[in-house]
C-alpha cells in the first residue's frame, strides 16, 4: 500500500517490486499514486473512490498508461448503488467535459458551453498567453442563466457522438447490471441512457450536453471506434 505517509524509499521498493512480479496489486490514494510511479506490469486500475478534481484521477489512470504499456488498459470506476454517489459521478463526469470544452478544445477561439445546472459560460482563451498557463489563457463570463436551444448532430464530431450513443444504448439492455464488455460501464449507463432519452423527446441536445456525449462514447473505441 502506498499513501502520503509511505516514506520514498519504501514507496520505491514498493513500485520496483511489483514491476518486478513480486506483488499482485498495489493499493494506494489517488494522490499518493498519482506522480512519480510507473505501474506498466498491471493492465488493469480500479477505483473504490474518485476524486473531486478529475486531473487527479486523470494522473492515476497514467501511471498504468505510461511507456513500455503494451496491453490495453481497463479502468474500472466503482459506483454504490445510492443517489448521493451517482449525483457525485455525475457532476465528474460533466466537469471533466466543462474542462475538455473550455480548455483542450477551444485554444486560440471562442466558445459557448452550457454548465450541468443550464448556465452558458463563454469562454475566450488566448494561444498567446497559454503557455502561462489556462488561468492566465482563459477567460470566462457568463452569458446567459437560460439554457441554450437543442439541436439534432450538425458538426461530424457530434454525429459520430451521437451513432456511437445509439449503439451503446441499444447493446445496454441490461442497463449494465451485467459485466458483459457490450454497451455502457456501470458508472456512465445512467447519464447515457438519460442523454439518449433527452435527445428523442426533446428534439436535440444543448452544446454542453453534446460535448458530454462526445466524452463518455469516445471511453468505448473497442464498441464504437475513435473519432477521426
Amino acid at each position: 500500500m502506498i499513501t502520503g505517509d509511505t516514506p520514498v524509499d519504501e514507496r520505491t521498493a514498493i513500485v520496483e517490486a511489483f514491476q518486478a512480479g513480486e506483488l499482485r496489486g498495489v493499493a494506494g490514494t489517488i494522490q499518493a499514486m498519482g506522480v512519480g510511479i510507473t505501474l506498466t506490469r498491471s493492465h488493469t486500475v480500479l477505483f473504490v473512490d474518485l476524486d473531486w478534481t478529475p486531473a487527479l484521477n486523470s494522473q492515476m489512470e497514467d501511471r498504468v498508461c505510461r511507456i513500455g504499456q503494451t496491453r490495453g488498459v481497463h479502468i474500472v470506476r466503482l459506483e454504490c448503488n445510492h443517489p448521493l454517489d451517482q449525483r457525485v459521478n455525475t457532476l465528474l463526469l460533466a466537469k471533466q467535459a466543462l474542462i475538455e470544452a473550455s480548455v483542450d478544445e477551444t485554444i486560440g477561439a471562442d466558445h459557448t458551453i452550457e454548465t450541468p445546472n443550464g448556465v452558458e459560460l463563454h469562454v475566450r482563451t488566448d494561444r498567446a498567453t497559454f503557455a502561462a498557463g489556462p488561468a492566465h489563457a482563459m477567460q470566462v463570463d457568463v452569458v446567459s442563466a437560460h439554457p441554450p436551444s437543442r439541436y439534432r448532430a450538425q458538426t461530424s464530431r457530434e454525429k459520430w457522438a451521437w451513432q456511437g450513443l445509439c449503439t451503446l444504448v441499444d447493446c445496454d439492455a441490461d442497463r449494465a447490471t451485467a459485466p458483459n464488455g457490450m454497451g455502457f460501464s456501470r458508472l456512465d449507463s445512467a447519464l447515457g441512457h438519460s442523454l439518449h432519452k433527452q435527445h428523442e423527446a426533446q428534439g436535440g441536445l444543448t452544446v454542453g450536453q453534446w460535448k458530454l456525449v462526445a466524452s463518455i462514447v469516445s471511453r468505448y473505441p473497442r464498441q464504437v471506434g475513435r473519432y477521426e
